[in-house]
């Protein structure tokens, strides 16, 4: 038998496709020549600046340095000249209204006793009427809170009473209190006197003229030997 080696014609054709293919494919790929091969071995190598809060840059309509910045969170905001304008105004309004007056002055008028004070004094070889008359001085301070509001009043009354009878019946009175703008007061606050301490209500009118103010005032104080009433005015000048 005789067998005969060698490639079929199906073999050859296939074979042959197969090596045109791997020589297109190589001769499509770049490459290099052996002179840039040995040049690109000494080229230095070289790495692109890493990107800082000075270079980045600006992302939509907002800096984003100012964002990144860290010395913005020391540095106050300074306010538009729209709100520095409104809020010098405010302090100028309140620095017209936030205000005390000084309406203090002389103050006389005369007290009704009880005879329980009567006869507590008797008890004490001071001999008076059911009516003594008083003079002193008071310390008042008016407080200006608001244009429209009312006043905050605060009073220290000093009295001296029965001096016509020739005795000496002092009493401190501290009142607490608010006026309205047409001049309506009333307080209310502790009271000392020889009669022993209580507690003391006050209301009345002050009325303005030229310049100067005339307070009237009724005043009750309340105490273990009963109940005074007394009628105070007096004038001051503001």
């Amino acid at each position: 038998m005789n067998i005969q080696l060698g490639s079929t014609p199906e073999r050859s054709t296939a074979r042959m496709a197969l090596a045109a293919f791997a020589v297109l494919l190589f001769a499509g790929l770049p490459g290099l020549t052996s002179a840039q091969a040995s040049n690109r071995e000494h080229d230095p190598i070289t790495f692109a600046p890493l990107p800082t809060w000075r270079t980045i840059p600006v992302v939509g309509r907002r800096d984003t340095t100012g964002l990144l910045d860290p010395m913005r969170s020391l540095r106050p905001e300074r306010p538009s000249p729209a709100a520095a304008a409104r809020a010098k105004k405010t302090q100028q309004e309140v620095a017209n209204w936030s205000r005390s007056i000084d309406y203090s002055g002389p103050r006389f008028g005369i007290t009704y006793l009880p005879k329980a004070a009567i006869d507590s004094l008797k008890n004490h070889n001071i001999n008076v009427g059911s009516t003594i008359t008083q003079f002193g001085w008071q310390l008042e301070r008016e407080i200006h809170v608001s244009p429209e509001g009312p006043r905050i009043l605060n009073e220290w009354v000093f009295l001296a009473g029965g001096l016509e009878s020739g005795v000496f019946l002092p009493s401190l009175t501290w009142l607490v209190g608010a006026r309205d703008r047409n001049g309506n007061e009333i307080g209310v606050g502790p009271n000392a006197s020889v009669a022993g301490v209580g507690l003391a209500a006050a209301a009345g009118v002050t009325v303005h003229d030229g310049g100067v103010n005339f307070p009237m005032n009724i005043a009750v104080a309340k105490s273990k030997t009963g109940m005074r009433v007394s009628f105070l005015t007096g004038f001051t000048i503001h």
